[in-house]
Parts: structure tokens; sequence; C-alpha cells
């Protein structure tokens, strides 16, 4: 585990790992977002990773190879790597090449300056010359020959090694800002690619965007990219709700860096209301009222521009053609709207009645006088037998006159009969 204090006001970016924190009481996990003041101390454990970004736009990387410089109560990683070195050396192993004691003078002597209060520490002079890092701090790498050179300066990491053993170390000051490229965070400033967005269900026609449902599916979406919608292009919000009518909805996406990517326009009718249609019988002939009629022809209303109209008589199906039946008629209709909603109207029920039995008529016997049924009658009142449809109205129109010595009264006249239940006789 390694504690780092942070130079300036920072944020996380990213941890991948175990990382807290460290207040004053207790301490906090780091997690994204995460917002740190300069001079907060954070510990990274070992195989733990977090990468921040400084005020001032920099990134780096925080890992187990690094630590920050701080005097008061950190434990110095370099010092620790020189006591085992130390240590190595007073007690040597076998057949493994040794440090002197003029190098561990030397380094010693390094330590001491990145540790001082002094302001700069720049030449630095070891065995391997003399070189200059800006007055920020140094590090050293010495091999199992005693060998000495000196390392990048700023965040780069060089390692002590003895015995096959490696320790690293980073130690720089609060006031440097700029890291390294081999601890930069690449910045994604592209935008994402425009998303599709389209309706779930464009009811009944499809393609003609006049829809019963106004729900919306989006695609083409970032992993944890943030999906907003507006009906204007100026004002976004994380949810779109269809209105009764015209829709115009613009959609986009922001990926986790802030890049926002163009705008999506769809535009669709809503219509989830349609009327009940009426229907009725354009002409009930005979007696107005009784629903028997000759006409079978039907009158609609309620009825939508642009819906289907389709018929179901007596319970046959749904067709767009209507064609009644002779005798009794239940139909009901039904219209669809171009969104695809629907309903049916109350049943109409009537008789249609297109034809009509013949009425026969002839003379009764009883006042066939003389010859027999040569129908010529004395009688002038004779009585006619006959047949025709129930509750029909029947004329007899004699329209003869014939000779006669005493011609009959029923000449020339025209006599109407009810007939009730034919086949029946009646008196002229």
């Amino acid at each position: 585990m390694i504690t780092f204090v942070i130079p300036q006001q920072a944020q996380v970016i990213s941890v991948n790992g175990k990382a807290e924190h460290i207040l004053e009481q207790d301490s906090q996990s780091l997690e994204s977002g995460y917002e740190i003041a300069a001079g907060g101390k954070i510990e990274v454990t070992s195989g733990a990773q977090v990468v921040l970004k400084y005020a001032d736009g920099s990134q780096v990387i925080i890992d187990e190879h690094f630590k920050a410089n701080d005097d008061a109560d950190t434990p110095d990683v370099a010092m620790d790597v020189l006591d085992e070195i130390t240590e190595f050396s007073d007690n040597p192993v076998q057949d493994q090449p040794q440090v002197s004691d003029d190098v561990l003078a030397e380094i010693r002597a390094i330590q001491d300056l990145i540790l001082s209060d002094e302001e700069f520490i720049d030449p630095v002079s070891t065995a391997a010359g003399s070189a200059s890092d800006g007055g920020r701090s140094s590090a050293v790498s010495v091999a199992r020959t005693g060998d000495e050179t000196l390392a990048e300066s700023e965040f780069e990491t060089e390692t002590f090694s003895q015995a096959a053993q490696a320790q690293t170390f980073v130690d720089t000051s609060v006031v440097d800002t700029a890291a390294s490229d081999d601890n930069t965070v690449p910045v994604d400033s592209t935008a994402p690619l425009a998303l599709n967005v389209a309706l779930v269900n464009d009811s009944n026609v499809v393609g003609d965007l006049v829809t019963n449902d106004g729900r919306l599916v989006v695609t083409g979406t970032e992993a944890d990219a943030t999906v907003e919608y507006s009906v204007d292009g100026e004002t976004w919000t994380d949810e779109f709700v269809a209105v009764e009518g015209d829709n115009t909805v613009y959609v986009r996406q922001t990926d986790t860096e802030g890049n926002i990517s163009s705008n999506t326009k769809l535009e669709f009718k809503l219509d989830t209301q349609i009327d009940t249609p009426t229907i009725s019988l354009i002409t009930d002939s005979g007696v107005d009222g009784d629903l028997i009629t000759n006409d079978g022809s039907l009158e609609l209303g309620n009825i939508e521009d642009g819906s289907i109209v389709e018929y179901n008589v007596n319970g046959t199906g749904w067709t767009t053609e209507y064609t009644p039946v002779e005798g009794d008629n239940s139909v009901v209709v039904r219209q669809t709207d171009a969104a695809g909603n629907s309903t049916e109207s109350v049943p109409v029920t009537f008789a249609l009645d297109t034809s009509i039995v013949k009425p026969t008529a002839d003379i009764n016997a009883g006042s066939d006088t003389a010859i027999n049924d040569d129908n010529i009658t004395a009688d002038n009142t004779p009585t006619i037998d006959g047949t025709g449809e129930a509750g029909a109205s029947v004329v007899i129109t004699n329209a003869k006159t014939r000779r006669s010595a005493q011609p009959l009264s029923m000449q020339m006249a025209t006599i109407q009969l009810l007939l009730l239940n034919w086949p029946m006789a009646r008196k002229c």
C-alpha cells in the first residue's frame, strides 16, 4: 500500500481495486467523480490503480509504483530500499557482488537532498556524472555491480536492485502539475454517433407514421451514454411522452466524457381516439317504424375520413361489402381509422321483403248461377274466393261490362279487401 498527497484540487476519473481518501476521523472509499482537495491523502492498495484529473486539466495514474512526498508522516520508500541495500552490504550474500561504501554514501547524500527543504537540488553529482531535473526530484537505480545511473525526472519510475529484489518509488513536489506521457490518460473529445429513433409500433399502416402507440425505440447508444429527448431542440429531458395529435421529437446522446452527438429528429401523429359509428335504414317502406322494408340500404354516421368500414350481417363475419338477406337481418358496422383504432356500432335489425305472393281470385261455386264454372252469375253480391299474403291489401276490380238483361251492380266497381287469413272467402 502507498500513500499519495494530492498536489492540487483533483477529481477521481476511475478506480480499479481498493483506494481510500484518508480523513481526520475515518476514510472514504474512492469512486468515479469523487472530489479531493489539494493536500488530501489517498491510500492505494497493492494491485489497485487510481486515475486522477487535476484542476489544471492534467491527469495522472496512481498505483503501487507511486507515492507522494509527505515529510510529516508518510514512510519514505526510497529510504526503506536504501536500508535494505545497506543490510545486504553489511551481511553479504555468497557469490553476489556487493555495493561499496562510497556508492552507499553518495546514495544517502542524494536522498538527503531529496528530503531536504531546499527548493532546488540541481545539479546532482553522482558517480555517473551531473544531471539536471529542473528543481524537482531525483531517483537513482543501482545494479548489482554498484554502477549508478540517474533516473528521468517528473513521474518516471526506476528501481533499486539488490540480490534479485526490486522496489519502486516516485517522489514529486506538490507544485508539479505536469504528468509524463506514460502517466497521462488520453482525453476523449470525439462526439458519439447520432442515434437512430423510430416508433415501437407504427400501427395499422406501417410507414405512414400515424399510430395509436407513442412509444419510441432508440438504438446506437454508446456504453454508459446518457440519452436525452427534446420537443423543440433546445430543452432536453431524460424521457419523452407523446401527445395526442402531431409530435416532433429530437434525440441525442452524451458520452461519459461529456461529448454530445448531433440530434436525430422524428415526426409522427398519435391518434388514440375514434368515434362510435351509427347505423339506420335509409327507407323503412310500407309502415314507417315497423322496420319492414323492401330496401335494405343503410345510412352510416360518425365515420372518420380515411377509415375502413366493415359490415357483419347476422354474425357471418366482417367484410367491406354489405349485402342484406331476404328476411330477418341484424347488421353491425365497424370502422378502423388510420392509426388502427377500431369501434363497432349498435346492431340494427330489420326485415327485408322484396317479393310478394301473386294473389288468386275466383267466384265461389255457390255464387256462380246457371252454368257452373262459366264465371257468369246473376248474383249482385257474389262470394269471391282467393289467396294472398297475410296482411296484404288486395284490390278486386271489375273492369269489363257484360251484356245482361239485368246489368250487374259490380260492373266498373273497385272493391278493396283486407286479407287476414287466406285462403278465405269474401262476399263482394
